[in-house]
């Protein structure tokens, strides 16, 4: 069960409501066969993340995230090529880390028809991916050689494609994508905690 959002409003904190919440919860996920828990913290939120961790939580790994704007106009990029159906035993094999829940397969598959699928091929061989939400906000990406070199070809390529581009959730350990990131001149704007239980 992956908690896409959590809020108490100001005049209620402070009576442990998030644990309410998860108790009152835990007997349905149960039931409905559900094993884990999973979700995302702002690092600076202390409050939260101890109410987290109040009801069993842990962080798991420090994600972060970047966003890109131009005011040049969008032009088809010749690297990627568009593809109806993604295909996610290839993907498997050029992912940089493992994707947060809801950029992971079934995440993405739930509202697929509201992502664009693009690959990018040398001869026979795919040589990178990348999924995109129409709003241009990157739920995937993935290289051949995992090296810096071939992560600024393909994030250059979907910035031709896109004026306005984001990617959160990325694995703090995925240096050479951050790497890649900065030097395309990518701004950082979060950073998160992934936190995860067992039911």
């Amino acid at each position: 069960a992956y908690n896409a959002g959590t809020g108490v409003i100001p005049e209620f904190r402070g009576q442990r409501l998030v644990q309410q919440m998860y108790e009152w919860a835990e007997g349905l996920w149960r039931a409905a066969g559900f094993t884990d828990l999973s979700l995302e913290v702002i690092v600076e939120n202390e409050k939260a993340i101890k109410a987290y961790q109040r009801v069993g939580f842990d962080v798991v790994r420090r994600l972060v995230a970047y966003k890109f704007s131009s005011s040049q106009e969008s032009v088809q990029s010749e690297l990627l090529k568009e593809v109806p159906v993604p295909d996610w035993s290839a993907y498997a094999e050029l992912q940089p880390f493992q994707f947060s829940w809801d950029y992971g397969q079934a995440g993405i598959m739930a509202i697929s028809e509201d992502y664009r699928f693009y690959e990018w091929y040398e001869g026979m061989y795919l040589t990178g991916y990348a999924i995109v939400h129409t709003g241009g906000r990157i739920g995937q990406a993935g290289c051949r050689d995992n090296a810096v070199k071939q992560w600024k070809q393909l994030i250059g390529a979907l910035q031709q494609q896109y004026s306005n581009l984001s990617w959160i959730n990325i694995d703090s350990k995925a240096v050479e994508v951050i790497q890649a990131l900065q030097e395309n001149d990518w701004e950082p704007i979060i950073e998160q905690f992934e936190m995860f239980r067992s039911l």
